[in-house]
């Protein structure tokens, strides 16, 4: 299953980015931000002393991929546009150093149409001999993905938490797994025809497909967790354990009845959270997978 994109609202992108910029440039002094409440926007969320600039960019949806284009395609020529007129004050904030790049930060972009604007704005500032630029200067687009490194870093310590989102399975997704773990499927239906409120077999039915939507969901979050940061993936692997050798002593001392399944989901959740750097979204997607999983696999009972 793919991952869905998530939509970032113009303030929360630009702090989202320059957290990240501080964590690559740890070093005081390596990466300058520049305010515009003084006299102005410049065109710049900051610059590095190597010489890269850097500019934070998230259109408000919904757009179609000709919009999104139409619309960085513009952020790009108006702030280049700023790059240029701007010379002296940016002559007077660079000094000696010489930008070799300049950088649109964004959460995706859609069109190589995007690439070539930049190659026919690269020839502006090249033409424009402007004093604080190198010889072999460029214009790129980006997105957070560049900061792979920087995110596990501030995971690690809760400066940043993984929103993994996912698709719901499809109803032939649903069925694949279904036809492929029969065994798995007639334990959840014995577990189910246990509780009051599930007193026919198109309930139980509904139950056993919702668990496996919550488990497939959950795995492909997990799945997406362990490429993108093991350290937090091996952090959610231990809560998961955790919980799962609780809940098998649990099945032999205790009984179980309807109230288990949001018990047992609420509480991991909630340890999910404590533990592991996720949002509470991607921590309710985990909670309910690891329920269906204990479903299947028989340590959580009733």
């Amino acid at each position: 299953m793919s991952e869905q994109f998530k939509e970032w609202n113009g303030d929360e992108w630009q702090e989202h980015i320059v957290q990240l910029l501080r964590a690559r440039y740890s070093e005081p002094g390596q990466f300058q931000e520049m305010p515009s409440r003084d006299r102005g926007d410049l065109g710049l969320e900051g610059f590095s002393r190597d010489g890269i600039c850097y500019q934070c960019y998230a259109p408000e949806p919904p757009y179609s991929v000709a919009e999104l284009y139409e619309k960085q395609r513009n952020k790009i020529t108006a702030d280049i546009g700023k790059f240029i007129k701007n010379h002296r004050r940016l002559a007077a904030v660079f000094g000696e150093l010489k930008i070799k790049r300049w950088l649109l930060v964004v959460p995706r972009y859609l069109s190589t149409q995007l690439l070539v604007h930049c190659t026919t704005k690269i020839a502006e500032v090249i033409q424009a001999q402007l004093p604080y630029v190198d010889g072999q200067f460029d214009i790129g687009v980006i997105t957070d993905a560049e900061f792979a490194f920087e995110l596990c870093q501030l995971a690690a310590v809760r400066g940043y938490l993984h929103d993994v989102l996912v698709p719901v399975p499809d109803a032939a997704q649903i069925e694949e797994f279904a036809t492929e773990n029969v065994s798995l499927l007639g334990k959840v239906s014995h577990k189910a025809g246990k509780l009051p409120k599930l007193d026919s077999p198109s309930k139980i039915d509904e139950f056993s497909s919702r668990m496996v939507q919550h488990y497939l969901r959950g795995k492909s979050a997990i799945d997406a967790l362990r490429e993108r940061d093991p350290e937090q993936f091996e952090s959610l692997l231990r809560c998961k354990q955790a919980k799962e050798d609780l809940l098998e002593i649990q099945s032999l001392v205790q009984v179980g009845d309807a109230s288990t399944v949001l018990k047992t989901f609420n509480e991991f959740k909630l340890e999910v959270e404590r533990q592991v750097s996720v949002s509470p979204h991607t921590a309710e997607v985990v909670a309910w997978g690891a329920v269906a999983d204990w479903l299947f696999r028989c340590p959580l009972d009733f």
